[in-house]
């Protein structure tokens, strides 16, 4: 008995295991035999990851690399070769004015190019043997704006076609800041308060952004939860802003929000640092010194030039006080005649304890270096 094994009707040139029976029946008996039959059809054939290349959108007129791995699955020498179908472009459609001053408004088409010009593939050609793998280069020359579709064809010599659909978008990076300051209000000099805002993607291109403190007055006053980021297309990221005032004082610090190939934007952060006081009648510990602050701060307050948005106010605070218990001995009681002189004793006593703490820092960072 003789059994034929065609491997023609194996139209799709892909290499396969065909499995069959041979059932053997006898003449004036029941039983049967059954034989398997199992034959294999081996053709150049070839593995491709990933299926398909997609660059997404970027920046119009630049360019991006994508790679793909050929593998020989088979059990031979595989020849291969690329080549492109072309399909018709996504085009958009803008409005332009008629230079003729007719006001009349016409459409005109995006010039597109031919598939080869916008897409390249290197190697095109090459031959792999059993087993062997190799990287191929698909690069992506962005237009102006356009969407492109298409379809890029492996030709194995022997062995069947192979299509990987490719695609590519270019357009303009756009964003927008939800704000571009933070007001903190009063916060403790040596506290701290979080605030976010953030960084939108209202176009189609990803883009990265950095966060740039170097235009601060001293470091520490503002510590950003992102420094450094990617923002997808349709995303918001966002930033979250601890400000720390560091001094009892008025703060105001700017610094810049970059993104993508864009100038820097400015942010600025605006808040007071406030701190518990304590007025007392004693002595201080150099006279001369407070009283020298006291004359010169005096004319400021009363002109209106000190600028410090949480002031301590005698009149105020006198109005707070506990009235005088009348047991009290006469030369225990202190009397307030001009509260005006409270305002000024606070005001040197703010402006001390600022110095102290920068001096503090700058020592610190000094020391650092």
């Amino acid at each position: 008995m003789r059994v034929e094994f065609d491997p023609s009707s194996k139209q799709d040139r892909v290499s396969d295991t065909i499995n069959g029976k041979l059932v053997i029946s006898h003449e004036g008996h029941p039983h049967k035999d059954i034989v398997p039959l199992s034959g294999q059809v081996c053709f150049p054939n070839l593995q491709i990851l990933p299926p398909k290349i997609d660059f997404g959108c970027i920046l119009n007129d630049t360019g991006k690399k994508k790679y793909l791995v050929l593998t020989n699955i088979s059990e031979m020498a595989v020849a291969y070769e690329w080549s492109f179908l072309e399909d018709a472009p996504n085009i958009d459609e803008q409005e332009e004015i008629d230079a003729d001053n007719a006001g009349k408004k016409k459409k005109k088409k995006k010039k597109h190019l031919p598939i080869n010009e916008v897409f390249d593939i290197l190697p095109v050609s090459g031959i792999l043997q059993p087993g062997q793998t190799e990287n191929v280069e698909f690069t992506f020359y962005a237009g102006n704006g356009l969407a492109y579709n298409g379809m890029a064809v492996v030709s194995v010599d022997g062995g069947p076609d192979y299509d990987v659909p490719i695609s590519g978008e270019s357009n303009n990076v756009s964003f927008r800041l939800s704000s571009n300051s933070l007001d903190f209000g009063e916060v403790a000099y040596n506290e701290s308060k979080p605030l976010d805002f953030y960084i939108e993607n209202v176009g189609k291109v990803p883009f990265e952004f950095n966060i740039n403190l170097s235009t601060l007055s001293r470091q520490g006053v503002i510590e950003c939860s992102h420094m450094t980021g990617k923002v997808l297309a349709k995303e918001r990221f966002k930033i979250q802003v601890k400000f720390f005032p560091g001094i009892p004082d008025n703060i105001k610090e700017t610094f810049l929000v970059e993104c993508g190939h864009f100038p820097a934007e400015k942010f600025t952060i605006k808040g007071v640092g406030i701190y518990p006081g304590c007025l007392l009648s004693f002595p201080r510990v150099n006279e001369v010194d407070f009283s020298d602050r006291c004359d010169r701060i005096k004319p400021m307050l009363e002109k209106g030039e000190i600028q410090y948005s949480a002031l301590f106010h005698g009149n105020e605070a006198q109005k707070m006080l506990q009235p005088i218990p009348p047991k009290m001995v006469d030369k225990e009681k202190i009397k307030i005649d001009d509260p005006f002189t409270l305002d000024i004793a606070a005001e040197v006593d703010r402006q001390v304890l600022c110095e102290k703490i920068i001096d503090v820092y700058e020592d610190s960072a000094f020391r650092g270096t």
